[in-house]
């Protein structure tokens, strides 16, 4: 099994980038929407990567912020309304594509637009993020290749061949049309 260790600091620094590059096109007001926050689960990681970057910038944390419930479409609508009760966000960084696109829906609803008023960064680069309108800007995590690197893996351990056990893949932002330079 790959230590917990290796895997939070994966979460983490994707999360720190995901928030880092809404940073670096202008946006302070950050919401985070994401599934329920648990101790050592991947969320936890993502909030401290997300807490991270933040605090790296110089913009202050506010919990009011961090809006979690569940990782679902449902969610991300529902969740629309929270973002727009709230002035000062600008953008949401949202832990999964599912919850990004039920955001994306539930701002049209609401007669918000995306990007111009409210951007939008997803988690995971899943088909669904080329499909929604606009087409979402994701972190992709390389989910194939960690795929292709476990089997990888069990095989060596099967073979009995020496094989690392600690590998973080990278992460990247694929940059599509859910995001707008404020300012």
């Amino acid at each position: 099994a790959i230590p917990r260790a290796i895997l939070g600091y994966a979460a983490e620094k994707a999360a720190f980038d995901a928030t880092s590059y809404l940073l670096d096109q202008g946006h302070t007001g950050i919401a985070l929407v994401t599934g329920q926050v648990r101790a050592d689960g991947v969320v936890e990681r993502r909030l401290a990567g997300y807490r991270r970057a933040l605090e790296t910038r110089g913009v202050a944390y506010d919990p009011a912020l961090v809006l979690s419930s569940s990782v679902t479409f449902d969610w991300g609508t529902a969740a629309a309304e929270r973002v727009i009760a709230n002035p000062a966000i600008t953008a949401a960084f949202c832990t999964a594509d599912l919850i990004a696109a039920g955001l994306i829906a539930g701002l049209h609803k609401l007669g918000r637009r995306v990007p111009e008023d409210v951007s939008v960064l997803g988690f995971d680069n899943l088909p669904i993020a080329s499909m929604v309108y606009p087409a979402l800007t994701t972190v992709d995590q390389a989910i194939l290749g960690k795929g292709r690197l476990a089997g990888e893996i069990v095989a060596a351990i099967l073979d009995k061949r020496a094989t690392t056990r600690e590998t973080v893949m990278p992460t990247s932002i694929v940059v599509r049309d859910s995001v707008r330079r404020r300012g």
